[in-house]
């Protein structure tokens, strides 16, 4: 899901979606609150350090702009209260002009920590 713009994550605070929804960006001109899935997802250890991949989420605007954003949250909407998995925030506000594409890159992962040694 996006952000609307002054939205901050707070681990603490933002367990799960009902924690972040008020402020996602509304529903309009290409991008529909809370349906974006992530595709080809895999997990691997490179380096001793786990990296959770996927294909890279886009949103292209469509008949005017998609609300301002500022940041993103991955949700696990398969558990039953919808718990947040990581926040990406994007150190700007990003505007999504009628006809143009926000995608974000995750080329090089999108969550890398290290495993706990069992």
């Amino acid at each position: 899901i996006l952000m609307k713009i002054g939205w901050t994550f707070d681990p603490a605070a933002h367990a799960d979606y009902g924690d972040v929804s008020a402020n996602e960006i509304a529903t309009g001109y290409g991008y529909t609150q809370k349906t974006k899935e992530l595709t080809t997802v895999s997990v691997d250890i490179v380096s001793n350090q786990v990296v959770v991949s996927c294909d890279s989420p886009s949103w292209t605007a469509s008949g005017d702009a998609i609300e301002t954003c500022c940041a993103a949250v991955i949700i696990n909407d398969t558990h039953a209260s919808d718990t947040v998995v990581c926040a990406i925030e994007f150190g700007a506000n990003y505007a999504t002009a009628d006809g143009t594409m926000l995608q974000i890159n995750t080329s090089n992962g999108i969550v890398l920590g290290n495993p706990n040694p069992a």
